[in-house]
């Protein structure tokens, strides 16, 4: 027996004897459905009233043609694969700092290095890879280079201001122009520039031919120790410079790789602690020191 129940506007609910119900839409209203579960054929009317009624009346109806009974079988289930658990993140609560410790912090105090951790992290890496050591000697060298040249370029300049002599100016020219030339080179090893270096490099390399020179003759000529010990030590300090400038960790620093490290870096090169600055800077604190107490003792005795 079936049993037909009307839904809203689109489905109807139909029972099959076996207890499997279905819910079919309105468009196979008076055709016959198979039942998935037992493989009943059900005919769908909208009214249980229309299913009961007498021979006759469906017998003076012109039959319909018989239509394909519709297959309802059910869908076969899907197979669910099982989620893959993640692994449980231990979330440590990150230490707070407590109030009284905060209060008692002085707001003009500079902050502590444990406050500023991302800065130190972005160093840690480019500090490990820069040679400061290296860098330092190479700036030290330029420095006092640039020094020494803009003292012989200022003091050209009033040579040739003061004497105003046309044979003065015709020798004064062609130093000046080197005096200029090598102001400019010192200025572009502190920026740590290869062709500063191999120009510096050749400059040296003169000199020390040239004080070789010297020195031979000196020893011909009989000179006293004294000066042929400065001009060996004038040598000694002409040879440590080409070694800081060609040496190994010199040609790292020069290579355009490091160049690019030391732009991101950004950090100053401390090059005061360079032994290529404290000579010169200590002989020139003995100069000066030099000057004062002869220039006292002048006066003492004029007085």
């Amino acid at each position: 027996m079936t049993y037909a129940t009307e839904e809203p506007p689109a489905k109807l609910r139909i029972t099959c004897p076996c207890g499997k119900r279905y819910a079919v839409p309105r468009s196979v209203c008076g055709r016959k459905v198979r039942c998935g579960r037992c493989q009943r054929r059900l005919l769908v009317g909208t009214k249980l009233k229309q299913q009961r009624a007498p021979a006759a009346a469906a017998l003076a109806l012109a039959p319909t043609p018989a239509r394909p009974a519709l297959d309802l079988a059910p869908a076969p289930a899907l197979e669910l694969a099982p989620v893959p658990t993640r692994p449980v993140l231990d979330l440590a609560p990150a230490p707070t700092r407590r109030s009284s410790e905060r209060a008692d912090r002085s707001p003009y105090e500079p902050p502590s290095a444990a406050s500023k951790p991302s800065r130190r992290r972005t160093h840690e890496g480019l500090f490990r890879q820069r040679d400061l050591a290296a860098e330092g000697h190479v700036v030290a060298i330029g420095f006092w280079t640039s020094v020494w040249s803009g003292l012989s370029l200022l003091g050209l300049l009033g040579l040739c201001a003061f004497a105003l002599s046309p044979f003065v100016l015709l020798v004064c020219l062609p130093s000046m122009a080197f005096t200029g030339f090598t102001l400019f080179m010192g200025t572009k090893l502190l920026q740590q520039t290869n062709w500063a270096r191999i120009v510096f490099g050749v400059f040296s390399g003169l000199e020390i031919a040239h004080s070789l020179y010297v020195l031979v003759s000196l020893t011909s000529a009989g000179a006293p120790h004294l000066v042929r010990g400065f001009v060996i030590l004038w040598l000694f300090w002409l040879g440590a410079q080409l070694w800081a400038l060609f040496g190994a960790r010199a040609s790292r620093v020069f290579q355009p790789a490091y160049q690019g490290k030391r732009i991101r870096d950004g950090r100053t090169v401390a090059f005061w602690w360079s032994p290529f600055f404290l000579i010169p800077a200590s002989l020139v604190c003995l100069g000066l020191l030099s000057v004062v107490l002869a220039g006292a003792r002048l006066l003492s005795m004029l007085g």
